[in-house]
């Protein structure tokens, strides 16, 4: 986005924490800094509000992975090596 929207350089940002066990996710990534949207607005409220705040979008992340790894048949496959 900054990219595309260079007046975003003048806003104030900030930078999450890293996560030293990255929670399974629907897609693979080089990094364990990488997070999916809802993943990132969770983690972004846990810093700024306290974890009791980001736990039920941490929830809702977990069980959207799930379900969508069971509709794909690859739950247990995924859960086995991911949790």
């Amino acid at each position: 986005m900054l990219k595309k929207l260079p007046s975003l350089h003048a806003l104030p940002r900030m930078s999450l924490a890293g996560k030293s066990n990255a929670p399974l996710r629907l897609r693979e990534s080089t990094s364990t800094d990488n997070r999916s949207t809802l993943e990132a607005i969770a983690d972004a409220l846990a810093q700024l509000e306290g974890e009791a705040v980001g736990a039920p979008l941490h929830r809702l992340h977990r069980l959207m992975v799930e379900r969508v790894f069971r509709a794909r048949g690859v739950w247990e496959l995924k859960a086995g090596g991911g949790q």
